[in-house]
């Protein structure tokens, strides 16, 4: 720290000196301060030039090779913006090539029963993957993963299971799928599509809670049964954020919750 004032007695000029470099100091911290404020670096100005980081996207594939770019992807959704936000990712590599649904066999709601007991009962609209490859529909709202990235239909035949994801919270309330971990083998799914009629499933197993990175970057192997078929079927796989089991050092929830049912009727 340089000396104040009175530290020593003053020499003949040393004020107009002293004024000088202050006057000085004070011009050269001002550039800096300017410069530090409009984003410059000590290496030198901002390239204006430097290209944004690349995006993936989610692209149509036939069914082979969605299943081979699965397999090959090093690239994976990042978590959700928040521990309530977007509740899972979905292989942004692989997507079926069924035909696009007709209007009437859109799902547009989606009940979760047991016995009596109502565990979920919400609108479902189309959704889409964002541009951090998630899917994150709106609050109130059951997000269907379908056309163009994804085509399966929920319980109509196919190699791969229609997708649908929500919320557990929303904007610190529950949302649709706030129960979803409650959901136990044997309770009863129903969806209801645009035409006005209803398909009924049955859950396979209880809610299974798994780290949601893993849910794609292990599509291939561990949790191939989330995304395909070893033949056709008539299948729908629900998700959402569990929240239980914690956050990331960024606020997101590191587990999913996964539920798969089979259609009966």
């Amino acid at each position: 720290m340089a000396p104040h004032a009175h530290d020593a007695a003053p020499r003949p000029g040393a004020h107009r000196r002293l004024t000088v470099a202050l006057l000085v100091l004070l011009v050269a911290g001002a550039l800096v301060a300017s410069w530090g404020w409009r984003g410059g670096s000590a290496d030198g100005p901002p390239d204006a030039a430097a290209p944004a980081a690349p995006s993936t996207s989610a692209v149509t594939v036939s069914p082979e090779e969605a299943v081979a770019a699965t397999r090959d992807a090093t690239a994976t959704s990042r978590p959700s913006p928040t521990a309530t936000s977007a509740p899972t990712a979905a292989p942004t590599t692989a997507a079926p090539t069924t035909a696009p649904a007709a209007g009437g066999q859109a799902p547009v709601h989606v009940r979760i029963t047991r016995s009596a007991e109502v565990l979920v009962d919400a609108p479902v609209g189309l959704t889409r993957l964002d541009e951090r490859d998630e899917l994150n529909p709106p609050r109130g709202v059951v997000g269907w993963y379908g056309p163009p990235d994804w085509s399966t239909v929920p319980g109509e035949l196919s190699a791969y299971p229609g997708v649908l994801a929500g919320h557990t919270t929303h904007g610190g309330a529950p949302d649709v799928f706030y129960r979803l971990g409650e959901v136990r083998a044997g309770d009863t799914v129903t969806i209801r599509y645009a035409d006005g009629e209803d398909a009924v499933f049955q859950v396979d197993a209880d809610a299974l809670s798994v780290p949601k990175n893993d849910v794609t970057e292990k599509a291939d192997a561990e949790y191939s049964w989330v995304w395909s078929l070893p033949e056709p079927g008539r299948k729908v796989s629900l998700f959402s954020c569990d929240l239980a089991q914690g956050l990331d050092l960024t606020g997101h929830s590191v587990n999913n919750w996964v539920v798969q049912a089979t259609r009966t009727s």
